[in-house]
């Protein structure tokens, strides 16, 4: 495995629905910078996993929710970019890695694919 893939250090934004996040990638995990926010409210089915670990963010003063938006309170390192997306989207979302783009507007999935 190459220790310094191409994609390291980009800064990698997502836009879907209510989500409005920026972050990269540490290794496989995702780092998503404060201010990072989505709908408050989960997704109607979220699965049990999803609310309790978005209340933990809460609790532990990761995360707020204002108005009818959840922040970012701090930078947090989510375990890879598909659970950065399902738990600030309050829901499952279907293929994270072709949401999350680079500067140029290139998917991370595609990025990952050429590599």
């Amino acid at each position: 495995m190459n220790e310094n893939p191409p994609f390291a250090g980009t800064t990698y934004y997502l836009r879907h629905r209510s989500c409005d996040l920026y972050g990269q990638l540490v290794g496989e995990q995702m780092l998503v910078t404060a201010g990072s926010s989505a709908r408050a409210e989960a997704r109607p089915g979220a699965p049990e996993t999803i609310l309790s670990r978005r209340s933990q963010l809460i609790s532990d003063g990761v995360a707020e929710v204002l108005g009818d938006r959840f922040v970012l309170k701090q930078d947090y390192i989510f375990t890879g970019p598909g659970q950065a997306v399902d738990l600030m989207n309050g829901g499952h979302v279907r293929e994270p890695l072709k949401l999350w783009r680079d500067a140029d507007g290139t998917s991370l999935h595609d990025i990952r694919t050429n590599e």
